[in-house]
């Protein structure tokens, strides 16, 4: 009995060991699947509103937008062509959270950043180096006369359009003798915009000419988003199916055991909890090893800055709170199928 219940346990294990790679492996993809929709858009969401000021009154405090909404506004501020690449540069405030790029060095803005005197500047990896200079060990990007102090450097291991952008602090722009374009882009979830373009601050009001950009973003291009859902809901199927099957042939194989602990006088109950807590520990261990070398190999062979580590931190959360429940549910129902076969044979008063 006790090789049989060895060998159920380590088939138990390899199986969710495979599941636990499937898991993180759609993980890592929505990380760097959500990260190519916002290269791919240059930070702008796929419900980003475009618009343009109706009258000219800078400079405004885009910190006091009416709204309890999370926020990121950026300026157009400038396109410019530099060895036949293009580079973008626009002011940016957000409010609570936004979309952070993948970055090579140093960090990306911060809530202290905005409205507090300061002149700061995160550029892309390949932004030309002639409108930087260094002083006292710290970097400058000069713009329109100012200097910037850059503070990080956006850049992912694959080309994009991020990597000749620069973003500045949108309160340290002189927007009313620098700006271009006049094009504001804003990142929210609900349009706060009335249908008759009034933008309502906490102190007055703003009228916008909001215009469509067009498709744009990988998200729409492809309708990756439909592609995405689907293959979540198969691999929770999956999930479902191959916890049950397993922990259905684990708990099978415990069936003389079940029935010597029961003769014993301890309860179903204690019974079930015991061999709940058994295989919660196979599938955690399981899903800790395949989480470790997946860290190690992220820090090995990617940018392993704080923010992307998080990312995949929350998504690895996720996925085991999928395994953990498909697990629970699926011990259950086979513990209670078991309980019934041994019960039907005469093992157990009914």
């Amino acid at each position: 009995m006790k090789i049989t219940t060895r060998n159920s346990t380590l088939w138990v294990a390899i199986l969710y060991l495979m599941l636990s790679l499937i898991v993180i492996s759609f993980s890592y993809y929505q990380v760097k699947h959500n990260e190519l929709n916002t290269l791919s858009r240059s930070l702008y969401n796929e419900n980003s509103i475009s618009f343009t000021l109706n009258n000219q009154e800078e400079p405004l405090d885009w910190s006091k937008i009416d709204t309890s909404q999370s926020y990121t506004i950026f300026s157009e501020l400038e396109t410019i062509k530099f060895k036949n690449e293009i580079q973008d540069i626009r002011a940016i405030y957000f409010k609570n959270d936004t979309d952070l790029p993948p970055m090579v060095s140093g960090s990306f803005f911060n809530s202290t950043d905005f409205y507090s005197n300061k002149k700061l500047a995160v550029i892309g990896k390949n932004v030309d180096k002639s409108n930087i200079k260094k002083q006292n060990n710290k970097s400058y990007y000069k713009y329109q006369g100012r200097d910037y102090e850059i503070i990080g450097t956006m850049g992912a291991e694959y080309t994009s359009k991020l990597d000749n952008t620069i973003l500045l602090n949108i309160d340290g722009v002189d927007l009313e003798n620098s700006l271009q374009s006049k094009i504001y882009v804003l990142n929210i979830g609900k349009n706060p915009i009335t249908p008759e373009g009034v933008l309502k601050f906490k102190d007055h009001t703003l009228s916008v000419n909001v215009f469509d950009r067009g498709m744009s973003g990988s998200t729409r291009f492809l309708n990756m988003d439909a592609f995405q859902v689907l293959i979540l809901i198969f691999i929770i199927l999956i999930l479902i199916c191959s916890s049950f099957i397993f922990a259905y042939y684990w708990i099978n194989t415990k069936k003389t055991e079940i029935l010597i602990l029961w003769q014993s006088g301890i309860k179903t109950n204690q019974i079930l909890k015991r061999y709940t807590i058994s295989f919660f520990i196979i599938t955690f261990i399981c899903y800790l090893s395949i989480c470790l070398i997946s860290y190690l190999f992220l820090i090995l062979n990617t940018s392993s800055n704080f923010n992307v580590l998080l990312r995949f931190s929350f998504e690895f959360l996720k996925g085991y709170v999928i395994i953990l429940l498909s697990s629970a549910i699926s011990v259950w129902i086979s513990f209670n199928q078991t309980i019934k076969q041994i019960t039907l044979k005469g093992y157990l008063d009914k």
